[in-house]
């Protein structure tokens, strides 16, 4: 009696605490369809151990409702905003494939900026080493992502940077408003929206 009293406890435990970490948000479908009410952005074991996102009509919802990220194309949550990229080449310049990524939003505008640390083939510059190995000489693992008012997305590579971003913005009256002397990768904020700003 005691343990199925404690089993109980547990439970409801657990459902508190899963209602009460329920944030408001919305979701966008592939089809554009939107929805709106209490998030939460979980972890589903299984074969494939997948996030998804359930969405409460109301807190205490017995029937929420369920998206795969892949069947997004963009969510909220807490204070955050995402959006979800399927079969996604982020580089123009190599064959690096994302099956499914979410990036978060930066700032909205002409350009619109997002960041992931879920890129990682961009984040190393190699030498050859001394054994004739080649290393790894830098390991920052934010990749910022740009993309216009048609939805094509594309990722900044952060060893060839000052070029890409070139072709997007005029940089020379950006880094004259903003005092920048030396443009660095993460500079590229600014830039966009001052660039946003003065469009």
């Amino acid at each position: 009696m005691l343990n199925k009293m404690r089993y109980k406890l547990l439970i409801f435990f657990l459902m508190s605490f899963h209602f009460l970490n329920a944030q408001n948000g919305y979701v966008i479908t592939k089809d554009d369809s939107v929805f709106t009410g209490f998030l939460h952005y979980q972890l589903v074991f299984g074969t494939t151990n997948e996030f998804e996102i359930e969405l409460q009509k109301f807190k205490k919802d017995k029937k929420p409702r369920r998206f795969h990220l892949e069947s997004l194309k963009e969510f909220a949550y807490k204070k955050d905003t995402f959006a979800v990229l399927t079969n996604f080449y982020p580089f123009l310049d190599r064959n690096l494939f994302i099956e499914l990524i979410k990036i978060k939003l930066v700032e909205r505008g002409h350009i619109t900026l997002y960041w992931s640390n879920e890129i990682e083939e961009s984040t190393y510059s190699y030498n050859m080493s001394s054994q004739g190995f080649l290393m790894p000489t830098s390991s920052s693992s934010m990749t910022y992502l740009i993309g216009d008012n048609k939805g094509y997305i594309v990722a900044i590579d952060p060893l060839n940077f000052d070029q890409e971003i070139r072709q997007y913005l005029d940089l020379v009256e950006g880094i004259k408003q903003l005092g920048i002397r030396k443009v660095k990768y993460d500079h590229i904020p600014e830039l966009i929206k001052y660039h946003n700003r003065t469009y």
